[in-house]
């Protein structure tokens, strides 16, 4: 057997909060995005049309945002629009989901947010099961509803742009999406 030397390259977390801790969560942001606000930062909910509405921005944001990260591999803007389009952010949540623009009015960062749609995805939903290509905030949210009175939100994807890191603003965005 021949020894490999591997080493450790990267870390990925998931955290779980209680709603006590998401507001200490929120008030251990706040100053941060305070001051990025203070700086000429806006933060603003990432409705599906500002997704559509700058997609030609968004593509060179991922490639900035994801290029170290393990096994990424550029896109093209034609598989971007293919992936990315109404059928990838008509799942996220509307309200929750954040974008942040830098004082130049460019794209600093997003942040995508979901509901937690596993009562209407997994197998034992049965005949009710919804695929998970087929998901759609407006449309399913009520089903969620019905299974829990606030359902769950994933915080699924954060990326700052690599000129605007080391300013706090994937804490600034935390706060907004955290409020």
């Amino acid at each position: 057997m021949v020894e490999m030397d591997f080493q450790l390259q990267q870390n990925y977390i998931t955290q779980v909060f209680t709603p006590t801790q998401q507001q200490a969560g929120y008030k251990h942001f706040l100053p941060i995005q305070e001051k990025l606000l203070d700086l000429g930062f806006v933060f603003s909910p990432l409705g599906h049309d500002l997704w559509m509405n700058n997609l030609a921005e968004l593509h060179l944001l991922v490639d900035s945002i994801f290029a170290d990260n393990f096994a990424y591999t550029p896109i093209s803007y034609q598989s971007f629009i293919k992936a990315c389009v109404q059928s990838f952010i008509r799942k996220a949540c509307p309200e929750t989901s954040m974008i942040v623009f830098a004082p130049d009015k460019s794209i600093a960062g997003f942040f995508l947010c979901y509901p937690h749609y596993g009562p209407i995805t997994n197998l034992g939903a049965g005949d009710a099961r919804i695929e998970a290509a087929d998901l759609d905030f407006k449309k399913h949210l009520p089903l969620l509803l019905g299974h829990k009175k606030k359902p769950d939100m994933l915080a699924k994807t954060v990326g700052v742009h690599k000129k605007h890191r080391q300013l706090g603003i994937m804490q600034g965005l935390s706060a907004a999406v955290l409020q």
